[in-house]
């Protein structure tokens, strides 16, 4: 990064379902995904917010589109008016909302992935929307420092245990305890 590069937030339009599901899919950082209209006063007032969000959390580009660093979230921004059937599909009934979404995970069905959070954004928005990107984002480390404990558990008790299924039904309560502790 050069000293006064003109650097801004990578924002992606994101249009139709397909490509909902492809900004999805591309990574497992948190997406952070603004729904608007193009006629909302609050819209365009809460777009330069957003802005100066994905600034501090998420990518930024320089004028020739490279990334130039990357964030702990990506961002994304559908546009109601050419997305009518997407947002309601999504449940959004009133904007701005900013949905979050945990990345690179498919839905049952291989659908998209789980909804974690929707705020509907008011004057106070700005300050709930980075509450929870932070503490979405804590709650993944915290995952990978216990998926860490568990892989190291896995090597320690395989060594004393040598039937291979009574492991795996151990293994599977741990996994199980494990993603309880997350999920809380």
């Amino acid at each position: 990064m050069e000293d006064g590069e003109d650097l801004r937030a990578e924002i992606t339009a994101i249009e139709k379902p397909d490509g909902l599901d492809s900004f999805l899919q591309e990574d497992d950082r948190l997406c952070v995904i603004k729904l608007h209209a193009p006629y909302c006063k609050a819209c365009r007032a809460f777009g330069i917010k957003f802005r100066k969000i994905a600034m501090e959390k998420g990518d930024l580009i320089n004028t020739a589109k490279e990334k130039v660093r990357a964030g702990d979230a990506r961002f994304g921004a559908i546009d109601y008016a050419s997305n009518v059937k997407l947002c309601k599909n999504l449940g959004v009934k009133k904007f701005p909302t900013v949905l979050i979404f945990r990345g690179g995970e498919k839905g049952t069905g291989g659908g998209r992935g789980e909804k974690l959070r929707e705020i509907v954004c008011k004057q106070s928005a700005v300050e709930d929307i980075v509450g929870e990107i932070d503490e979405l984002l804590s709650m993944k480390e915290d995952e990978d420092v216990l998926g860490g404990i568990v892989e190291a558990y896995d090597a320690r008790i395989w060594m004393l245990f040598g039937d291979k299924m009574e492991w795996n039904i151990l293994q599977n309560k741990l996994y199980s305890r494990v993603q309880k502790i997350t999920l809380k």
